[in-house]
């Protein structure tokens, strides 16, 4: 047994010198500093659990351009973007291992275009947006529904936040007096500081959401932490515990297959 970088247990020894130990200290020493904990743990989690364990055994210095494209090919076929990610992932990891001397190329350089032909080319989705005639029937629904989810919604949509922005929005980011609210830049997928201002009703929210918690503004039923979803937009009108709610798959007949994020695409034509 193994204990990983994040103090998660295996069972599947790993050899010494091979690939998943070589990508386990590159994402310790240079991808953990400058990412959340998130990000930095998705890095190496998502070679771990998509890359075969024949390649990850594999000596990185025994690794040639045909292995890595035989055993990599399976995988965008299968998640197109799980697959592009894994295959940079790699490469980083190779381009590292020439610089410590432990190789003299980088096996990736070669495959990539013949990666993308065989794995074919995939087609480029924009996240459903809700027609801009449903949202004022659909805004008024959300606001007659109860609970800590509803609202949650309704003020991501009311400041045109991203999920995440506004599932971990704590109350220390938030000046009343000036109407804003100052969003960290380690929260932003620009990695810029971003202020939004608040309207009179995200600004009633915030007032009925206060005695919640300290710190978060929409936490989950554990109240140390914010709440979870999977996307998707929620029924409305339901109680639903936090593990209910980041499950709940279906959206009522208004809004059936719409997507939290294609909400804020919402516009008139």
């Amino acid at each position: 047994m193994r204990i990983d970088v994040y103090g998660k247990a295996s069972l599947r020894p790993t050899r010494q010198g091979s690939i998943e130990p070589a990508g386990a200290r590159l994402s310790r020493e240079h991808v953990e500093p400058p990412r959340t904990f998130k990000h930095a743990r998705q890095w190496i989690n998502s070679i771990e659990q998509h890359v075969p364990a024949s390649l990850l055994d594999m000596s990185i210095d025994r690794v040639t351009a045909v292995n890595l494209l035989d055993e990599l090919v399976p995988i965008p076929r299968k998640v197109p973007e799980t697959g592009s990610r894994i295959y940079q992932r790699l490469a980083t990891i190779f381009n590292a291992a020439v610089i410590d001397g432990l190789r003299p190329d980088n096996p990736a350089t070669p495959i990539c275009r013949e990666l993308h032909r065989r794995a074919g080319r995939r087609k480029r989705r924009n996240f459903s947006s809700m027609p801009h005639r449903q949202a004022s029937a659909f805004m008024q629904r959300l606001q007659e529904a109860r609970g800590t989810s509803p609202r949650c919604l309704e003020f991501a949509i009311l400041t045109a936040a991203r999920t995440g922005e506004a599932l971990s929005a704590e109350w220390a980011e938030f000046d009343r007096g000036a109407r804003t609210w100052t969003i960290p830049a380690a929260k932003m997928k620009c990695d810029e500081r971003h202020i939004v201002y608040l309207s009179d009703r995200a600004l009633e929210i915030l007032d009925g959401q206060e005695a919640l918690s300290r710190r978060f503004v929409f936490p989950s039923l554990a109240i140390r932490t914010p709440m979870r979803w999977n996307g998707r937009i929620p029924p409305l009108g339901e109680r639903r515990t936090a593990s209910q709610f980041a499950a709940a798959g279906r959206a009522f007949a208004l809004c059936r297959h719409r997507w939290i994020h294609g909400v804020r695409r919402s516009k008139r034509p």
